[in-house]
């Protein structure tokens, strides 16, 4: 291997270890956002996911990536508090845009989902059985 493949490997690693970490972070601000709605401390549960928004947005700046389906937890859920009205929150210029990004979010997994059980339907062969119809 030359010095410049050595560098490749190590750069991806290290950014497959970044998401694991990313994924970690973000999966935690999540779920205590989740439980300080439980215990109906929703200014605290803005501030939660406000940070794991800031997180997965400042890891986008260095090619790392967080997974869809949590930045979609983190956008619904802030967004569904803010509508509320929660006391001793200020909007920010970004708040306006969550319900956007959630949809941009959605749709995106929607095509994913589409390509995918078509990919199954053809591999088994099935003409929208219910096992494939099931899948989706």
């Amino acid at each position: 291997m030359s010095m410049g493949e050595i560098l490749s490997v190590l750069v991806a690693r290290t950014t497959t270890e970044a998401e694991d970490a990313l994924r970690t972070l973000v999966s935690s601000l999540n779920g205590l956002g989740a439980l300080l709605q439980i215990q109906r401390m929703p200014v605290d549960a803005v501030a939660a996911y406000r940070e794991a928004a800031a997180a997965w947005e400042a890891a986008k700046a260095d090619g790392v990536r967080a997974d869809p389906l949590l930045r979609l937890h983190t956008l619904v859920n802030l967004s569904e508090l803010l509508e509320t009205g929660v006391e001793g929150v200020g909007r920010t210029l970004r708040d306006g845009q969550l319900d956007a990004q959630a949809e941009e979010i959605r749709v995106q997994y929607r095509c994913v989902c589409e390509w995918a059980q078509l990919a199954s339907t053809v591999a088994h062969g099935c003409g929208g059985d219910a096992v494939c119809a099931t899948w989706y």
